[in-house]
């Protein structure tokens, strides 16, 4: 995989209006036995985030460490056309204790306190509000990549512009 030194992300809604507390993931299929799975952190007043190449690699390599038998593909091999949507909280606040039941994992340590600090994090995101399409991107040669969201309920269109920022 060609991975840029960063992934930037925007959200806004149709009005031109920064949509704060939203987090991608992103689906990467390497080698023959289960997805990989990135989350970005989520945007900030201005709508804007970022996935830095170093955070990728991590998030990439701590699968291994949650199942290694359940992965076997590395992120040299990876194919560069990857899905980019809405992270769902919904299984991790149906399942709070087996979320809580693992420790920090390797790349996750400099980054949380606790795995508490950590899920409440990823549940405190704003994503129910909203949903989309999986959309495919290539990313070794996106710069900006257009995803549309609209609200839960019905009304208004919102979209997410991910790129190199």
């Amino acid at each position: 995989m060609n991975l840029p030194e960063s992934i930037g992300i925007e959200v806004k809604d149709k009005s031109g209006r920064p949509i704060e507390g939203i987090i991608i993931e992103i689906r990467i299929e390497s080698g023959t036995k289960n997805s990989y799975k990135i989350l970005s952190p989520k945007t900030g007043l201005d709508g804007k985030t970022q996935i830095t190449r170093s955070d990728f690699i991590g998030q990439f390599e701590d699968h291994w460490e949650m199942g290694l038998m359940d992965y076997n593909g590395t992120i040299e091999s990876a194919n560069q056309n990857v899905e980019a949507y809405l992270y769902d909280p919904g299984w991790a606040i149906e399942n709070k204790g087996l979320c809580l039941a693992w420790p920090l994992l390797k790349n996750e340590v400099p980054l949380w306190g606790s795995r508490t600090e950590k899920y409440e994090y990823l549940i405190s995101c704003v994503n129910s509000k909203y949903k989309t399409k999986q959309q495919k991107i290539n990313i070794s040669i996106v710069n900006n990549i257009n995803l549309k969201i609209k609200d839960a309920l019905p009304s208004s269109a919102h979209t997410i512009i991910l790129g190199d920022s």
